[in-house]
This record gives C-alpha cells, structure tokens and sequence, in this order.
C-alpha cells in the first residue's frame, strides 16, 4: 500500500511542514521514494552543477530532478554533462523544442527516469515524446550505454522521415544504434558550436551525421 514515488518541487519542498507531510506519506510504503524536482520553463539554471549538490546535500535519500527549457540545441549540453559527472539515481533533460533529444539520450547517459505522454494532446510539458514515440520510433526500452547514436542535422527537422526509416533499418538488423532529429537553429556559428560540442563528447556517442537545409554549406 502507498506510493511508490512522490515528486515535489524542490524550493516547496524546504518548508519544514511540507517536509514533515512529505515523510509521512513516505513511511506509509515500504517502496516510497521521493524525487526533488526543479524546473526552469524559460531557459537554463545559472549553475546547474550547484544546484544538484544542493539538493543532494539537503536531502540525500531523495532523486533529483532537473529540468530546463533548451532555447537552442546547444543548450541541452549542460545536462548531459551534469549526468555523465554524477553517478546514482538522478534525472535530468531539457524541455522545448530544441531540447528533444534530451529526453532520449538521457536515458543513455543513465537519468533515472523520462516522462512521456500517453497521446500528444495530453502531454504535460513541451517538447514531451509519446509512450508510442519512445517505444517504437526511438526503442527507448533498449537504449544502453553502449548505443551509437547518428542524426539529421537540418532546421526545420521535426517533418524528417529519416529517423523513422533508419531505425527502422537499425531495429531489423538488431543493431543497438539509434538515429535522432537534431534541430540545429540558426547559421554557421551555432552549427560549428553545435559540432564542436559534439566533438569535445565522445562519450555520447555520435558517430555521423546527415546534414540538410540550412546548413549544407556549413558541413563543407
């Protein structure tokens, strides 16, 4: 009987009357765990890194939780570096558009948990995957630390068939790779930022690309 998770704003959660509701709802399951989270709908935390010792530090039996609004696919490396550092349950991806691939490769790096949506009407937070969307476009029950990944680089991308035929491809052969739409906005400053980023992470994983309209010529 009980919950087996409770997730609670983090800044909410300091209070020492909500503190004290938290625990007892906790003790009333032997599974109970609790998730702190903290959320930014406008863009990234100043100091990610320090936010996540805080909550740590303040509450060690809890998972933390960090989530923020990536403004441009280049804002969704602070988070993978913050899982590739740290070790034990914790979770962390970005919301919005340009922080899609986040919520895949979170799994990879090991983030605890994702969130998804059961249809795309009901989902809860921009930028949200479906059940089915994780499932079958992107197998996210098989992503591993060892899954290779490849991209469309292009802006717009989200109309891209590609992802859907390569792995596809990937799923027939049973090869552990994983094809993503890579939204890289702007022009051949935040394309080479976006390169170099990947480049200085090998640990992620990337091994090609394809690259379309806006940046062809950026690629050359």
């Amino acid at each position: 009987a009980g919950v087996e998770f409770i997730d609670f704003e983090y800044e909410n959660f300091l209070s020492t009357e909500n503190q004290e509701r938290i625990e007892v709802a906790l003790s009333q399951s032997s599974k109970g765990r609790l998730i702190l989270s903290t959320h930014n709908f406008q863009t990234k935390f100043d100091h990610l890194s320090k936010l996540h010792r805080r909550i740590t530090t303040s509450y060690p039996a809890a998972i933390p939780k960090l989530v923020y609004t990536a403004n441009h696919i280049n804002d969704c490396f602070e988070a993978f570096d913050l899982l590739h550092s740290t070790s034990g349950e914790r979770i962390a991806f970005c919301m919005g558009a340009a922080g899609f691939i986040s919520r895949i490769i979170a799994k990879k790096l090991g983030s605890f948990v994702t969130f998804a949506s059961i249809d795309e009407s009901a989902a809860t937070a921009p930028g949200q995957l479906t059940t089915e969307q994780f499932k079958k476009l992107y197998r996210y029950d098989s992503i591993s630390p060892d899954t290779e990944l490849f991209g469309v680089i292009a802006s717009p991308v989200a109309h891209s068939l590609s992802p859907a035929i390569h792995n596809a491809c990937f799923a027939d052969i049973g090869a552990d790779k994983l094809y993503l739409p890579l939204l890289v906005e702007g022009g051949k400053d935040e394309f080479e930022k976006f390169m170099r980023s990947i480049l200085a992470r090998g640990w992620l994983g990337f091994r090609g690309f394809s690259v379309t309209i806006p940046h062809k010529a950026n690629a050359l």
